[in-house]
Formats: structure tokens, sequence, C-alpha cells
């Protein structure tokens, strides 16, 4: 059984704690956490964690928990990371 049916079991949901995960990786460069951030503001988040593993051969895996972020406003984060040439892969769960 995996964790996330025991925690749907347990009544333990995203919509319930009203956190969202963005997972992200991609070619490191400038500016990529201040441009996230400022994204998860404009759209009414606040950032619970950011969880950043050490860079390896110049790529980065980033995954952030933020708390207030409604479908509309993953769909529009979702947008903006779909759209930048430097997010390789982006996951919004």
């Amino acid at each position: 059984e995996t964790i996330k049916s025991e925690l749907d079991r347990s009544g333990i949901t995203k919509e319930n704690l009203g956190m969202t995960t963005i997972k992200i990786s991609g070619v490191d460069k400038p500016r990529i956490l201040a441009d996230i951030s400022t994204w998860i503001a404009e759209v009414g988040g606040n950032i619970l964690a950011i969880n950043l593993p050490p860079i390896i051969d110049g790529k980065f895996v980033l995954r952030i928990v933020v708390k207030s972020l409604d479908s509309e406003s993953e769909e529009k984060i979702r947008g903006k990371l779909e759209r930048d040439e430097r997010f390789a892969e982006q996951a919004i769960v």
C-alpha cells in the first residue's frame, strides 16, 4: 500500500492541509529561486519549506512546499514553468 493511500484513508489530503509541493529540475542559472518565489507570491502562495540539494554537474533539483495555492494558482505557476526553458522537468502536486 502506498503512503498516499494511507494518508488519504486517514483524512490527510493535500486539500485538507492546504499545501502544494512544487518539484523542479533543470540547468542552474541565476535568478531561478528569485523568479519562482515571485511567481508564488504573485498568486498569494506562502512558501513553507525549500529543499535544494547540492548542484551536481550544473543541474539543480528544487522542491518547494507552498501553502494557500488553489488549483487556478497552481495552473498559473505550472504555465510559467512550462514556458521557461530553464526548467527541464516540473511537477506540482
